[in-house]
């Protein structure tokens, strides 16, 4: 069935479909995937998402692909889940042309001739879009994330939308870099994959590195990588069990100790694999507030013994709150990951990838951002943080 998968659409059954036929062509022509692509205009590596995931490809590359495979195009276009009607008749192959061919069509086609029009075609529809063509004259939006509140000059966003800061300045060199204006707009870490998704905002961070996020965002090359630690109660609470403070991640695979997590951030994603916890076994909060109140408030429903999140702010509430919480897992050999802290990227804009990492490192590569996050990310913060361009 036709779904969508890796920022692309796929279709379990061309997959299987297209696996049987390359195999029976490999086995009949003695060619590889290379020649297969070549002849039908395209890379390997676009050929192979063909192959491998069951990309479905432009309609040029179907009817080239049902042409060397000397197959019924429509049986192609169904499983790739197309409506519209295959334009040739069955039975037509692409071969080499023999000597007395000297036309774009023989009896059988001249595939040289013939596969140069199609390429043309192919190449047309596959272009890659410029930034130009992605914005079509408008700003770059860029959502900016809070929840690394220490990239700004204030923990929370300005009521006048100006927003200042390191990760600011960062998005104002980036506009530079494009030659294209940026507008900053403040997303609750929640809301960014779906706004991202729907195009609401074209890039947001500074965020952690999710494999798999929902809506399959992309993701640029890592300004920095950062450590995930965890935060835990220090206060005992009436009928509130009382454990032991964990000393290393595996302690947290007990199910007796309550753990929060923000949903579909990394720490959700470590707490499922490297804790082996459920979801069923863990407390979902919205926001790093929110964990820390399960945290640190009496009387609140279901207060937890431990709040996993990134370990600078991480190292940051446990100073504010001394009396009141504890930071685990926050040295170098304790880390539960040290990921990278990126640009999340709208899924439908692929080509933006490319050119996003090519700002960041020549952004890095000037020394002056680098400079800027040194000074954040001195004295004891520098245990959990690892400067790319430094």
């Amino acid at each position: 069935m036709p779904g969508k998968k890796f920022g692309f659409e796929t279709s379990s059954s061309l997959k299987q479909l297209l696996a049987e036929k390359f195999e029976e062509w490999r086995k009949k022509h003695g060619g590889d995937l290379s020649e297969l692509a070549e002849r039908c205009g395209v890379t390997t590596a676009y050929l192979s998402h063909v192959r491998r995931y069951g990309r479905i490809p432009s309609r040029p590359v179907m009817i080239l692909l049902a042409m060397n495979f000397g197959m019924d195009g429509a049986v192609l276009f169904k499983a790739a889940g197309v409506e519209e009607s295959y334009p040739y008749e069955p039975g037509l192959t692409i071969t080499q042309p023999s000597s007395d061919a000297q036309g774009l069509f023989s009896l059988k086609f001249n595939m040289d001739a013939f596969s140069d029009t199609i390429r043309g075609i192919v190449r047309s529809e596959i272009r890659q879009r410029s930034v130009k063509d992605l914005l079509a004259g408008r700003p770059l939006r860029i959502g900016v994330n809070y929840n690394q509140f220490w990239l700004f000059d204030s923990p929370s966003p300005p009521t006048n939308a100006k927003h200042t800061g390191v990760f600011p300045e960062f998005c104002t060199m980036l506009g530079l870099a494009l030659q294209k204006d940026v507008e900053l707009v403040h997303v609750p870490f929640p809301n960014y994959s779906e706004m991202l998704r729907s195009g609401q905002i074209d890039l947001f961070g500074p965020t952690l590195v999710v494999p798999n996020v929902p809506g399959h965002i992309l993701f640029s090359a890592p300004i920095f990588r950062l450590g995930i630690s965890g935060l835990y109660r220090r206060r005992e609470l009436p009928g509130f069990p009382t454990l032991p403070v964990p000393k290393k991640a595996e302690d947290l695979r007990d199910d007796r100790y309550q753990i929060a997590v923000i949903r579909n951030s990394l720490p959700h994603l470590i707490a499922n694999t490297l804790l082996k916890r459920s979801d069923q076994s863990l407390i979902f909060v919205s926001s790093d507030e929110e964990g820390l109140e399960r945290l640190t408030m009496r009387g609140i429903a279901r207060p937890v013994h431990a709040f996993l999140l990134n370990s600078m702010t991480a190292i940051l509430s446990a100073k504010k709150y001394p009396k009141d919480i504890d930071l685990i897992l926050a040295t170098r050999t304790t880390l539960l990951d040290l990921a990278d802290d990126s640009i999340a990227i709208r899924p439908d804009w692929p080509e933006m990838v490319p050119v996003i990492n090519d700002a960041i490192r020549f952004l890095l590569a000037r020394g002056g951002l680098v400079e800027r996050l040194s000074k954040v990310h001195s004295g004891d913060m520098a245990e959990v943080v690892v400067l790319v361009g430094a």
